[in-house]
């Protein structure tokens, strides 16, 4: 038996999808989010359990702030940030075994994706957090638009399915540089009421 959970991107047809390239509005990010489960068994009524895992890969981005009076960003500057990635595929397939499933990147144009911020960044002062979940890729370069002014970089970063990597980036009124990255298994995801769908 397989479960999913999460296929509001899913084809019909089970054989791909797309995840919304825009994630900072209109449930893109939640609704980009995709687990799966497979459970077997011989016996009939029998009760199963299913531990559900993430098919695809999130991505977050921190903002921190400078120390430097002089360069740093109010907080209400920061706070208009936003932060987007380029060239990415928000394209998918998906693929079935008799025991597994797994989504692959497809290939379709590549395209900009923009980053959801996290409800934190309202309270916070000094860091803001955007996020994005996206089949597993190689990112590349990701642009912070404040207040109308564009700072780039390139990450260079494969993320992967069932990870969660964050970069963080140091931004200053005179520029951007990498600061530390972590990948930490992704286990946390409020799925609400939502459907399993089983298929036999």
């Amino acid at each position: 038996f397989f479960a999913l959970a999460g296929t509001n991107t899913l084809n019909t047809d089970a054989s791909g999808g797309s995840v919304a390239k825009d994630q900072s509005m209109n449930d893109g990010y939640n609704e980009a989010d995709m687990l799966a489960a497979y459970s077997e068994t011989s016996a009939r009524r029998q009760t199963l359990t299913f531990t559900l895992k993430h098919l695809m890969a999130q991505f977050t981005i921190v903002l921190r702030n400078s120390d430097n009076a002089s360069t740093a960003f109010t907080t209400d500057q920061l706070r208009t940030a936003t932060t987007s990635m380029s060239s990415l595929h928000t394209d998918y397939t998906t693929s079935f075994t008799s025991s597994s499933c797994s989504v692959t990147a497809g290939t379709g144009t590549p395209t900009d994706v923009k980053l959801c911020p996290d409800a934190s960044n309202a309270s916070s002062t000094s860091t803001m957090t955007y996020r994005c979940i996206l089949p597993a890729q190689t990112v590349g370069s990701v642009t912070v638009n404040i207040e109308g002014k564009l700072y780039s970089i390139n990450i260079d970063h494969d993320i992967k399915a069932g990870e969660n990597t964050v970069q963080t980036l140091l931004v200053s009124k005179t520029g951007i540089q990498l600061g530390n990255v972590s990948v930490s298994n992704w286990i946390e995801n409020d799925i609400g009421n939502a459907n399993l769908a089983i298929n036999l």
